[in-house]
C-alpha cells in the first residue's frame, strides 16, 4: 500500500521545471480529498498503478480558436452602373485600375453597356473565439 501511494504522488508532484505528468485539474482532483480523488484512485487501480498508463488516459487537450470568415460579394457593373449605385469616382477609378492588371475581372457587355469590371460589392463576416477543453480519455470517469 505504501509503494501504491508512492507511485501515486509521484504522478501528481510538480517536476523540476515546475510542470505536472497531468494536466492541473487533475492535480486539483486529487489534492481535493474527496469524491474526484476516490475517483482517480479507483482509475489508478484499473491501470494497474502503473503510471505511464495513468498518465496517458489523463490526458487533457486545450485548443484556442481564432476563426475569421468573410463572405465577399462580386459582381460585374460597369462604369455607369458604379456611378448609379453612388459610388465615388476615386472607388470607381480604383477599381478599373485594380482590373485592367488581370483580364480576366473584365468583360464586355452582351448588351451594349461597354466594359464591365469585377466589384466587390457587399462585405460581410463574423469572428469567433472558440476555447475548447476536451479531454481525451478511456477512463471511467
Amino acid at each position: 500500500k505504501d509503494a501504491i501511494a508512492k507511485r501515486i504522488r509521484r504522478v501528481f508532484q510538480p517536476r523540476a521545471y515546475g510542470t505536472y505528468l497531468v494536466s492541473e485539474d487533475f492535480v486539483k482532483k486529487c489534492t481535493a480529498r474527496g469524491e474526484d480523488r476516490e475517483k482517480l484512485l479507483i482509475m489508478f487501480e484499473k491501470c494497474d498503478y502503473a503510471p505511464d498508463k495513468f498518465v496517458r488516459r489523463c490526458k487533457k487537450i486545450t485548443q484556442e480558436i481564432d476563426e475569421t470568415e468573410l463572405d465577399i460579394g462580386y459582381s460585374f457593373m460597369t462604369v455607369e452602373d458604379m456611378e448609379n449605385e453612388g459610388y465615388p469616382q476615386w472607388k470607381i477609378d480604383g477599381v478599373i485600375a485594380y482590373c485592367e492588371n488581370d483580364p480576366s475581372l473584365q468583360r464586355t457587355s452582351k448588351y451594349g453597356g461597354g466594359t464591365m469590371y469585377w466589384v466587390e460589392n457587399a462585405i460581410t463576416g463574423h469572428k469567433r473565439n472558440i476555447k475548447r477543453n476536451t479531454l481525451e480519455r478511456m477512463m471511467e470517469w
